[in-house]
């Protein structure tokens, strides 16, 4: 129906846009990276998907729709490893979760993170 088929444009509309976005982002790696290989299928699929329904190939629309879904969610879930320059980092800038093994108890967590501080603004009263 009209709701299904404007929202199916909505969706391409965002993943392509974003591919393409993502396209210029190569300044944490200084090249192309491999989580670009996402990039590359959705700029060939998104189409596909769309001449897939207007050609009313339903099951191939159907089974390239849920590609695209389960790619997007494995790559959304790769950008939190720990250590990887990607948008999960402001997850953890913003958790102040150390992804270290040995922070993950919260006493251990609450501990480093006061001694950063502590560091911190005896390093900055010494700039004094």
């Amino acid at each position: 129906g009209f709701a299904h088929r404007t929202i199916g444009y909505v969706w391409c509309g965002l993943l392509m846009g974003g591919a393409l976005v993502s396209f210029f982002i190569h300044e944490l790696t200084g090249g192309f990276s491999p989580p670009h290989l996402f990039t590359i299928m959705t700029v060939i699929v998104v189409p596909w998907i769309i001449y897939a329904a207007r050609t009313r190939r339903h099951k191939t629309h159907r089974n390239l729709v849920l590609l695209m879904a389960y790619t997007q969610i494995l790559a959304g879930v790769l950008t939190f490893i720990p250590g990887r320059h990607s948008i999960g980092d402001l997850f953890w800038l913003v958790s102040d979760f150390d992804p270290q093994p040995s922070c993950l108890r919260p006493a251990i967590m609450s501990f480093e993170y006061s001694s950063r501080v502590r560091r911190h603004l005896s390093f900055a009263q010494q700039q004094k």
